[in-house]
């Protein structure tokens, strides 16, 4: 981010637009985290519906406090929209590095896994929830997410 100079916003902005296309899927998703998910990665990681993170190594953070950087309007909606407080607070506010079974105990991580089990388990989280694929997931995120979707669709 910092070799961008004046291209950062643009960069931000066509992140962004990544997580809002996911979150507005008709279809569940599903992010393996195999490894550190910081700063965009954490990001990715959140817009999806289920997370399962190798539980043996690799920590969840949000490090823009400690590079002096806030964050945009459409990061800190969906930061809001996907975490209760006390992560929130500990990701955010503090930039903790959270390991997954951490995460699973503040409710940002759904499965801690070893690190073999991390695809197998997204496969068949994803399979599991492949049925109910259709409008109305997008129409749910959309209730739920409405904010942080169009925040994060915003130019």
């Amino acid at each position: 981010m910092g070799t961008l100079g004046s291209e950062v916003g643009d960069s931000v902005v066509e992140v962004q637009h990544v997580l809002a296309r996911i979150m507005r899927l008709p279809m569940s998703t599903v992010a393996a985290v195999q490894g550190h998910a910081f700063a965009a990665g954490a990001m990715l990681a959140l817009a999806h519906d289920v997370r399962v993170m190798r539980s043996d190594r690799g920590y969840f953070c949000l490090p823009e406090i400690d590079l002096g950087l806030s964050f945009s309007d459409g990061f800190a909606a969906i930061i809001q929209a996907k975490l209760a407080q006390p992560a929130l607070h500990r990701l955010a506010v503090l930039g903790e590095r959270l390991d997954a079974p951490t995460g699973v105990d503040l409710g940002f991580i759904d499965v801690a896994v070893a690190e073999s089990e991390v695809l197998p388990t997204t496969i068949d989280r994803a399979t599991t929830l492949a049925p109910k694929a259709s409008p109305t997931i997008a129409a749910l995120r959309a209730n739920f997410y409405g904010n942080a979707i169009e925040s994060l669709a915003a130019r």
